[in-house]
């Protein structure tokens, strides 16, 4: 299943999957999306016992359909249905640092963006039973108006922030405790000097997702940037295989330095 998406200039053509089925590196942050929506996605594909099962909880959210004699794939997010048609109309994709490979982390927060900002978004209610057919989906200022509701939906009704430093600041050993228990932990780069961040490859004021904790005498933290590229560079251990995509394993030193707080989800994979 495959859809189009017309721009000013071109029409581009994507997969709703790739042959691996969803996948952490399925996304790719460019103009359209919010880094801490994204970073859930990733969060909740990441490596762990029930990971088959998550990505079949990804799959269930879609389903191919014809209505109007149109080809559309259905998005079952919320309680709702959101019928997008296969050939998309969208202002523009925006110039992205690696290309896209398929749709569905598009379709799951434009969806959610259909949900939650009627005015913005052109849709025609067929019938009580397939749901809000969108006539087009538009990358408008909308998405952290959904993005805490979207992320709900993957990480659990209820999170934590939760900071690094100051009288309440949380420690490696809990960090670490709550990961391995299987609650989702994403980290941001809010308040740390850019000049610091830059020198590492960071990115300011940006949510990234941790998808991997261990020790070894060492606390040793991989995190993921949604963009799907630009790793964090560390200067004690070598770059991670999937660098290219993004992701990054730091020491606890170095993830200190660089991110200022985390968001802890209270449900547990």
């Amino acid at each position: 299943m495959s859809l189009n998406y017309k721009t000013r200039f071109e029409t581009v053509t994507l997969p709703l999957f790739t042959s691996e089925g969803p996948s952490l590196y399925d996304v790719i942050q460019g103009d359209i999306g919010t880094c801490w929506f994204l970073s859930a996605l990733t969060s909740y594909l990441r490596p762990g016992k029930s990971l088959e099962l998550r990505k079949e909880d990804i799959r269930s959210l879609f389903e191919p359909t014809k209505i109007l004699d149109r080809e559309c794939v259905v998005v079952k997010i919320n309680g709702q249905r959101i019928i997008v048609d296969f050939t998309v109309h969208w202002g523009r994709l925006g110039v992205r640092r690696r290309p896209l490979v398929c749709s569905w982390p598009i379709l799951i927060e434009k969806s959610m963006l259909s949900i939650k900002t009627v005015n913005d978004m052109p849709r025609t209610k067929v019938s009580l039973s397939e749901g809000w057919l969108c006539t087009n989906i538009i990358p408008k200022c909308g998405e952290m108006k959904i993005a805490a509701e979207g992320l709900s939906l993957f990480v659990g009704p209820k999170s934590e922030w939760r900071p690094l430093s100051g009288e309440k600041a949380s420690r490696i050993e809990e960090i670490y405790r709550v990961f391995i228990g299987g609650s989702h932990v994403l980290c941001n780069t809010g308040g740390r000097d850019p000049e610091h961040l830059a020198s590492v490859n960071a990115i300011a004021r940006h949510c990234y997702s941790i998808i991997d904790i261990s020790f070894d005498g060492v606390y040793k933290l991989t995190v993921h940037n949604p963009w799907g590229c630009r790793p964090i560079l560390s200067k004690s251990i070598p770059p991670h295989e999937n660098s290219s995509k993004g992701t990054s394993t730091l020491t606890w030193r170095e993830f200190f330095d660089i991110f200022s707080y985390i968001h802890v989800s209270m449900i547990s994979l």
